[in-house]
């Protein structure tokens, strides 16, 4: 087992399948995106089918309005009508059973030409704090390559798959019919929450997908860039 500094020990059993070298070099990205994704979406505590009644509630259906309630509109027409408007009336809360569907966190890399070099140690980096975070919360985590197009899903995180993740890397950047074509896949579709990791470009198609994005950039490569560009222009 390698020695890491204590701040990254909760993540020791996965840093433990990379050399000791980049392990070092992958912590601190590690720690960053942690704080920067957060925690698992929590259940909105809506879903579930009714499951008798759990407290009392200001707002629902008619059917459920106290039985004291009734007794005002026999004895106390008017001032029922006024609780009416003024929304005071008691209505019994309805409980629900919990979801016992499996959580599932599915994520999309960008293996295109503007995530190669340094946008890679982030791509590990993420994958690391997801598949952490995916554990802790009981979830599962797929994870798969938006230029694949055989729409390959894989599970959880090995050295093998690390190799796999890396040897995505392709010349081709992500296409809108990329982006449809994994949205149409059923494990995608339903998962409880998905994560876009790549360019910048493909944050608005993670928005109109409902998708947290995550942006790569390697800042020294854009700033060569630019002055080249610069430097046509003059």
């Amino acid at each position: 087992m390698i020695q890491l500094p204590k701040h990254l020990s909760p993540w020791a059993s996965r840093l433990a399948l990379f050399p000791e070298d980049l392990a070092l070099v992958l912590g601190p990205f590690i720690t960053r995106l942690s704080n920067l994704m957060g925690g698992f979406p929590q259940n909105s505590g809506t879903a579930g089918e009714p499951d008798g009644y759990d407290g009392i509630a200001r707002r629902g259906s008619y059917e459920r309005l106290l039985v004291s309630e009734w007794l005002l509109h026999d004895e106390l027409p008017d001032e029922f009508v006024r609780r009416v408007i003024s929304g005071e009336h008691s209505f019994l809360q309805l409980a629900r059973s919990q979801e016992t569907s499996e959580k599932r966190t599915v994520v999309l890399f960008d293996s295109g030409p503007e995530q190669l070099g340094a946008p890679r140690i982030a791509h590990l980096a993420a994958l690391i704090v997801l598949a952490q975070r995916a554990e802790q919360h009981r979830a599962q985590l797929e994870w798969g390559i938006f230029q694949d197009g055989t729409n390959t899903l894989h599970q959880g995180l090995n050295e093998a798959l690390i190799r796999d993740l890396l040897r995505s890397r392709c010349l081709q950047p992500v296409s809108l019919a990329d982006v449809e074509r994994w949205a149409a896949v059923k494990n995608v579709a339903s998962a409880s929450e998905r994560w876009f990791v790549g360019d910048v470009s493909l944050s608005d198609w993670a928005q109109k997908n409902q998708a947290s994005m995550l942006s790569i950039a390697d800042l020294q490569r854009e700033e060569i860039s630019r002055t080249r560009r610069l430097r046509r222009l003059l």
